[in-house]
């Protein structure tokens, strides 16, 4: 078996987050690539550390059995220089340990994030799925390249809309909050379309 695959879990004040989303999503791949399935929270029960306080990534890497689980602190950065990148044969549909396709697409540049463009349409930015803003509510691409969790979360809550977002779109919305399995919408990391470097 050539691949690796991650999940990253929000771990904060003695508390894992949305861990019936990672396990669907491990499912998934466990039986797209014919895998064990594993029990992510029989697996994760024992954290490392005392003192239950702190906001955690905790990192699971796994392929047919969890080979390494690390507890990394976790701090918000925001996005200042965000630009657009065209990338037609990108593929990330599986959270694949190796990311080195998808670190080309920044590299050589000064920017904080990308927002990843394929055949067109608007998918994801490098660690997080995109969520778009107008007066009219919050909507996230339906092009998304990886099946995020807390985009799932918020779609089933109903918080966020899926539609089609092509390129020439962006600049139909005022901001792009990014989000993932640590970062909410109300955590406030996003960028205004209109300071987006092209």
């Amino acid at each position: 078996m050539s691949h690796q695959f991650t999940e990253a879990i929000k771990y904060k004040d003695g508390k894992f987050y949305n861990l019936s989303y990672h396990q669907l999503r491990m499912d998934k791949t466990s039986e797209h690539f014919g895998l064990n399935k594993i029990n992510l929270a029989k697996n994760i029960e024992k954290v490392p550390f005392s003192d239950k306080k702190g906001f955690y990534k905790c990192r699971v890497l796994y392929v047919n059995e969890i080979e390494s689980i690390e507890f990394l602190p976790y701090s918000f950065r925001k996005k200042q220089k965000v630009g657009i990148v065209q990338a037609d044969e990108i593929d990330y549909s599986y959270k694949y340990a190796n990311r080195e396709k998808l670190e080309k697409l920044i590299a050589g540049t000064d920017f904080d994030d990308i927002i990843i463009v394929k055949n067109g349409y608007v998918t994801d930015a490098l660690f997080s799925n995109l969520v778009f803003e107008t007066e009219k509510g919050l909507f996230t691409p339906k092009t998304f390249l990886l099946p995020g969790t807390k985009r799932q979360y918020l779609l089933d809550k109903q918080v966020i809309s899926e539609t089609t977002i092509r390129a020439k779109d962006i600049f139909d919305y005022s901001k792009i909050r990014f989000i993932n399995s640590m970062i909410d919408i109300e955590d406030d990391i996003f960028i205004e379309t209109k300071k987006l470097i092209l």
